[in-house]
């Protein structure tokens, strides 16, 4: 199992909107003193992540009475990102494309991944919406890289801060049938809109809209908003 230290919160997507302000606030209760950083490594640098950006400094900046800060992309200034993780307390991850935050954590030797793990084991929180919470995940998929005669998306491994594969903007119906193909029936979260799934100190539960699902052993299930012993919602 994924060693989980921090607070992690994993969202389906739709984030930094209204309708995910107390999901968000809750995750912020949960995290030690520092800043709030947002590492938009899953957009495009340039004019995608000034825009990322923008929304995010105002939107947490409404949100918590801490400091944020919003990264440079790592693939403009990794040595940024580097210190302002070093003084975070609670770390953000947004969405885009999981091919590039993955890209952007194992660069450099794995630079921000380190940075970002030996964070969360010192108790930092963090937020991973869309791509940011499939690459936290010990499994992702990548959409955008295809493979096989079928074309399926690639599954690779993630950073490996929680246990499973997230399904993101999931409707309940599994439609994309995304799953680890060495795996199939294994762990995967189903992540809704403006809602997810909070992991913390040995536990877990639903947060936000929607209804997060837990899939495990060909078996899908509703997950309740009371917390629950993690290692048994995990096993099989």
């Amino acid at each position: 199992m994924a060693d989980i230290a921090g607070a992690v919160l994993l969202q389906g997507g739709g984030e930094m909107q209204p309708a995910c302000r107390a999901m968000d606030l809750e995750l912020v209760r949960e995290a030690p003193d520092g800043d709030v950083v947002v590492v938009l490594g899953a957009a495009t640098p340039g004019v995608d992540h000034a825009r990322a950006a923008s929304r995010a400094r105002r939107y947490y900046a409404d949100l918590v009475r801490r400091r944020v800060v919003v990264t440079p992309h790592p693939e403009v200034d990794l040595e940024e990102c580097l210190a302002a993780v070093a003084g975070a307390g609670l770390v953000v991850l947004p969405g885009g494309s999981p091919s590039r935050l993955l890209d952007a954590f194992r660069a450099d030797g794995g630079r921000l991944a380190g940075a970002l793990t030996d964070a969360h084991r010192s108790g930092v929180a963090l937020s991973g919406a869309s791509a940011g919470a499939m690459v936290l995940c010990e499994r992702t998929v990548l959409p955008d890289r295809r493979t096989g005669a079928t074309g399926e998306p690639t599954v690779a491994v993630g950073l490996g801060l929680v246990p499973g594969l997230a399904l993101v903007h999931d409707d309940g119906r599994d439609r994309r049938g995304w799953r680890d193909p060495d795996d199939p029936d294994g762990l995967r979260w189903g992540l809704p809109e403006a809602g997810g799934v909070l992991v913390h100190e040995g536990s877990v539960r639903a947060v936000g809209q929607g209804g997060p699902r837990v899939l495990l052993g060909g078996r899908s299930r509703v997950l309740a908003h009371r917390s629950q012993p993690l290692e048994e919602v995990v096993a099989a």
